[in-house]
């Protein structure tokens, strides 16, 4: 009988590690289609779920430090999680950069950009869609890019702000805009621009976006244990397989 109870309890021991974890991550909205496609890889290697929020970059960083509980943070540049980190809200030595992105400017008319963008340097459109600057990293860029080419004041009052870049997105897709700032990964496929008109933003006019995760302490932390789950797809966006898929979606590394 010993000996029964024993094998019973090595037994539920083993269980209770192969046991479901759910992963709460608040991913930048640029990255959240790969996200989906990393997610449901991960799902389907591990027995664990993920539970994915997109934001813009800032908002995602507000609610973290007001204390939204998520294991795993992945911002859309490395100043966020920098202060995360300097404010102790990250696992120490969490902190990596796993996307450089690169800014499009795109149509989804075929006639509307050309490879100069001479429409919308010769101050042509009515109006230009960006992501918020003061939370989306690439709204950011889209006015870095705005300045360097001397057109910020001549369009200041016909620049259309989206929350994050999803809502930018679709302020194209549906016509309320011409043409708009994007991450390249949001219209890229097969590596690709399948349809619409862009051109694609050289990389010196404007700051590098260099995209870091962290892992949450306010998300890791269930009382004395840590949530394990977090930590494999943590190790898993660092794996050559997701690496390959990341560049896949027109990031770099």
């Amino acid at each position: 009988m010993g000996f029964f109870y024993s094998v019973l309890i090595i037994l539920l021991l083993s269980m209770q590690g192969l046991k479901a974890e759910t992963v709460r991550v608040a991913v930048a909205a640029n990255f959240y289609l790969p996200m989906q496609h990393i997610s449901a890889l991960f799902e389907a290697q591990t027995n664990h779920e993920v539970e994915l929020s997109a934001a813009s970059t800032g908002a995602l960083y507000a609610q973290i430090t007001q204390g939204a509980p998520y294991d795993l943070f992945l911002a859309a540049d490395q100043q966020r999680p920098a202060l995360l980190e300097s404010k102790h809200l990250i696992v120490e030595q969490s902190r990596f950069t796993y996307a450089k992105g690169r800014l499009v400017f795109w149509s989804p008319k075929a006639d509307v950009i050309d490879a100069q963008a001479s429409k919308l340097v010769n101050g042509e459109l009515p109006l230009i869609a960006i992501a918020n600057p003061k939370t989306a990293p690439y709204g950011q860029a889209a006015v870095e890019v705005l300045t360097r080419l001397g057109l910020l004041e001549q369009y200041q009052g016909k620049l259309v702000e989206g929350q994050n870049l999803s809502q930018t997105y679709q302020y194209l897709i549906s016509g309320t805009v011409p043409a708009g700032f994007l991450s390249l990964s949001q219209v890229l496929e097969d590596g690709d621009i399948p349809y619409g008109s862009a051109w694609l933003v050289p990389e010196s006019m404007y700051q590098p976006i260099k995209q870091d995760a962290v892992l949450l302490k306010g998300g890791q932390v269930k009382g004395a244990q840590a949530n394990e789950a977090a930590e494999q797809l943590w190790q898993f966006l660092q794996t050559d397989q997701i690496r390959q898929l990341i560049q896949d979606f027109g990031y770099q590394l």
